[in-house]
């Protein structure tokens, strides 16, 4: 998606490799995890910067790093700077392709007290701010945008080396692969679930999503580490707000 381009050209442009700008979002991920809260953020942060597989992403120039920017932006935000959640909200999702299916938990994050203006004023923030980053190259050129931001992953044959359980049963049965609605439907009904059960503050929303996504990732037609690299972020910016969850602060 757009916004990754806009993140990457700097360091392109300044150091002519777009991976400097991945390690800035990686270090300032971090950085973000551990100022949002107290011990338990810090540590969050230590294991997000010190995964076995951190220096690996980086050197393939997967964007996994700015998701893990814009998730570690969202939990300082709704901790420090409420006002903003909701632009961050609009990135966040205009990050990637695959957060379209949980969509839906950013309802976890809309302040009580929540009703239909207030839910729609904040949809409409996220929307616009989406819309800012996106659009302009959509109209610049919309069937390449379709080609590189949706069909080139949706016509995508099924990979026999993904990191999915869809994988590992088709590789005992002549590389035959299982439906690939699977990984949607135990995604969405994750999502269904966390919006009926789950925590309204960012660490619910994190926690939700770090969900969501595994299940899709473990059983759709290609999945690789940078994907659950995503879903370790998404842990990270979870287990930095546990200490929102006790029983006695929950909105209700």
């Amino acid at each position: 998606p757009p916004l990754v381009l806009l993140v990457d050209i700097g360091a392109y442009l300044l150091a002519g490799d777009y991976r400097f700008a991945q390690l800035l979002a990686w270090l300032g991920a971090a950085a973000l995890f551990a100022g949002s809260g107290g011990r338990t953020a810090r540590l969050a942060a230590l294991l997000l910067l010190f995964t076995p597989r951190a220096f690996y992403l980086l050197e393939w120039g997967w964007p996994e790093p700015t998701l893990a920017l814009l998730l570690a932006a969202l939990t300082y935000a709704t901790t420090k700077r409420p006002t903003w959640t909701p632009w961050i909200v609009g990135l966040l999702f205009a990050s990637r392709q695959y957060l379209v299916v949980a969509a839906p938990l950013a309802l976890l994050l809309v302040p009580p007290p929540r009703s239909a203006r207030s839910i729609g004023v904040f949809a409409a923030k996220a929307a616009t701010i989406a819309a800012v980053v996106t659009l302009p190259f959509y109209f610049w050129n919309p069937h390449a945008f379709a080609e590189s931001v949706w069909r080139a992953q949706a016509e995508m044959a099924p990979r026999a080396d993904a990191l999915s359980f869809l994988a590992l049963v088709a590789s005992g049965r002549g590389g035959a692969f299982p439906p690939y609605w699977i990984g949607f439907a135990a995604s969405f009904g994750a999502v269904a679930l966390s919006l009926g059960r789950g925590i309204r503050h960012s660490g619910g929303f994190a926690s939700a999503l770090a969900v969501a996504l595994l299940l899709l990732f473990a059983f759709n037609k290609f999945a690789f580490c940078n994907y659950y690299v995503g879903v370790l972020a998404a842990l990270a910016a979870a287990s930095s707000q546990t200490t929102r969850s006790r029983p006695s602060a929950l909105p209700r």
